[in-house]
Formats: structure tokens, C-alpha cells, sequence
């Protein structure tokens, strides 16, 4: 089944007003509900400057109620409840240490991958398209405090060397227990040389060859999980389509959610 949370009326009646109260939108201005967008310039859901503050704005409750969804789907079993306290240790140490020349992971986003990570709790991670290790980052955050490795393996995938190093240099200094495997190169063609498989966390971030996913469906073990970024953001609407048809085919994962939490989306799959 796929499914897609977006935030209720009341968050996004919470955000507006905070985007008033900072000057950012007109007193006036209105939301539309029920709608996701139109050639009116009223606020729509799918507005991308609404879409970019929501990232901004409200975040512990939009993780909340995204998790709220998660498990009333049944992707999230039990009495899980997000982990704010948690993630905001974490997020000190990792926002006065890293060196990030770039990022799109807003704060909310920040949050949604931690929490879905922390309670996967993946012992064999995957990322494709490193960046500086920023996302990362929230990925593996599960394995702060964690006092033993039990096997833990991560394996971070970059073509740009200058990136990968600033990546391993952040990650490690996170001193987390985990072997961690840097490599460099095409992931097209570095798949085909990892012999590594049974992954259960992948991480995708690229939508250049719709032939990376179809490698790392093989990599990924039955119950894993592929988040996939930028899943939502309109700029990319023609390059996702074909990963997302693939990830909400039933024949390929047994559920799949879109969180818009943000202008740039998140799609979480389990195989």
C-alpha cells in the first residue's frame, strides 16, 4: 500500500500564524484546505515557499503526528513515541561539529529521519549519495550512546572525493560504534563491485539512473528500508516518477509513505 502524510489543518494553521507573527506572509493571507494547489494566489499546501517554512516550523508536532500515521498504518508497531529529547542531544553535537558547506535537510526533516532510524534501528546502512555526511548523520543516530557495535556496518557512497572526505571526517568524529566503508565512484558502477548485501537501512539521494534503484532493491534484506529524498520536491516531478512507481508497486514493497513535511519529501519504503 502507499500512503502520504501531510500536516492537518490545525499544524498548518499553527504555522501560518507564525509565519504572520515573523512577517513573512500578509496578515490576511488564508490557507486553502482540502486543496493542494491553484493558479490563485491564496496559500495552497503544495506552494513551494509554504512548503519550505513547514521544514521550519512546528516540527515536533508535525514528527508527532507523522508518527501517529506510521503507526496507524502498521509501518510503526507498538507504543513508539518520538523521541524529541533524544534527537535534541544529538542534534548539538552534530550542528557544533560538522563542517556543512551545503544542505536541503531542514529541521524538520532532521527529525523524521532520526526517529524512523531510531526505531528501525538498521545494523547494516547503506548510503548512495553522501553529500558531507549531514544526512547521514540523523540516519545513524540510533548508534549515539550505544555502547556496543553488534555488527554494525555502514557503507557511504560519493562521487565527489572533496565531499567524501569532509563525510568521513564528520561521521567518524561522531566516534559512533560502527564499521564505516567510504568509497568513492559512480554508484552505477560501485554496485556492481559491492559484494555486500542484506542491507536494512538504504539511503538514496540521486535520481540520475533509475538502474541505481534497481541495484539496491537486491541489497536491501526482506523487511528493509529505503528512504528516498527529494521525493515530493516539484523541480524533480519527471526524474522521481519512475522510482516512485517502482517503490508503490506491490510487487516490489509491501507499503510505501510520501511525507511531504517539507519542499523537498521523503519516501519511506519497506521491502
Amino acid at each position: 500500500m502507499s500512503y502520504q502524510y501531510r500536516a492537518g489543518p490545525d499544524l498548518i494553521e499553527q504555522v501560518l500564524r507564525e509565519l504572520k507573527d515573523h512577517c513573512y506572509v500578509p496578515e490576511d493571507a488564508a490557507f486553502v484546505h482540502g486543496t493542494l494547489d491553484s493558479p490563485n494566489r491564496a496559500i495552497y499546501y503544495n506552494d513551494y515557499s509554504f512548503l519550505d517554512a513547514l521544514g521550519y516550523y512546528q516540527s515536533e508536532n508535525i514528527l508527532n503526528d507523522a508518527v501517529a500515521m506510521l503507526k496507524k498504518e502498521g509501518m510503526i508497531k507498538g507504543d513508539y513515541e518520538a523521541p524529541h529529547h533524544m534527537f535534541d542531544m544529538y542534534a548539538y553535537i552534530v550542528k557544533n561539529s560538522f563542517v556543512v558547506p551545503w544542505k536541503s535537510f531542514t529541521p524538520t526533516m532532521e527529525r523524521l529521519v532520526y526517529a524512523v532510524s531510531l526505531y528501525k534501528k538498521p545494523r547494516r546502512i547503506l548510503s548512495v549519495g553522501v553529500n558531507c555526511g549531514y544526512t547521514q548523520a540523523w540516519i545513524m543516530g540510533h548508534l549515539w550512546k550505544s555502547e556496543q557495535d553488534d555488527g554494525n556496518v555502514y557503507y557511504a557512497l560519493e562521487k565527489n572525493p572533496s565531499l567524501l572526505h569532509i563525510a568521513k571526517k564528520n561521521l567518524d568524529g561522531l566516534r559512533l560504534p560502527c564499521a564505516s566503508h567510504y568509497i568513492k565512484g559512480d554508484a552505477s558502477e560501485v554496485l556492481d563491485t559491492l559484494t555486500e548485501t542484506d542491507f536494512d537501512m538504504i539511503f538514496l539521494d540521486t535520481r540520475r539512473d533509475i538502474g541505481i534503484l534497481h541495484k539496491l532493491y537486491g541489497k536491501l534484506a526482506k523487511g528493509g528500508w529505503l528512504l528516498m529524498h527529494n521525493a515530493s520536491d516539484p523541480h524533480f516531478t519527471v526524474e522521481m516518477k519512475p522510482y516512485l512507481d517502482f517503490v508503490r508497486d506491490l510487487s516490489h514493497f509491501e507499503a510505501s509513505m510520501l511525507f511531504a513535511v517539507d519542499a523537498k519529501g521523503l519516501e519511506l519504503s519497506i521491502k
